[in-house]
């Protein structure tokens, strides 16, 4: 056989940050080419960040809210964007997992944040409501 073998899949992976140490560390010694399909990247969104600066928006706070939740340090592959789907910030080289309680107290935190720094920016009105409403669930769009 003259050729490489060629082989394509998609990996799912459910495990300890450890367990997913040890799977990227075996992938980085073999000849494999790790890829996200174009369609599930977003624009300004890299592994290892937020769209916008937590630390900034919340200050302090962020480390109030975070300390007692699980820090660990997990090896990512800089190119793989929006994999972790559980409740999690990214803080320095760590990852701080969030249990559901922490998660809406950070996420009602930020919206209060954004919301009066919105208002403090924008003079219209509407402009400024229409962007709160559509953290209703039940938001429609017209």
């Amino acid at each position: 056989m003259t050729e490489p073998l060629k082989w394509k899949a998609e990996i799912k992976f459910a495990g300890s940050p450890e367990e997913f140490n040890k799977m990227l560390a075996r992938l980085d010694q073999l000849p494999v080419e790790i890829a996200i399909p174009e369609w599930e990247r977003r624009p300004n969104h890299l592994a290892g960040c937020m769209p916008f600066p937590l630390d900034l928006i919340l200050g302090d706070r962020l480390l109030k809210l975070v300390e007692d939740q699980p820090h660990v340090n997990i090896k990512y592959i800089r190119d793989i964007r929006g994999g972790m789907r559980m409740a999690h910030v990214h803080i320095g080289d760590e990852v701080v997992f969030l249990d559901r309680a922490r998660f809406k107290t950070l996420v009602s935190s930020v919206a209060q944040e954004l919301g009066g720094m919105r208002a403090e920016k924008i003079d219209d009105y509407i402009e400024v409501m229409d962007a709160v409403g559509r953290l209703d669930p039940a938001f429609k769009a017209a």
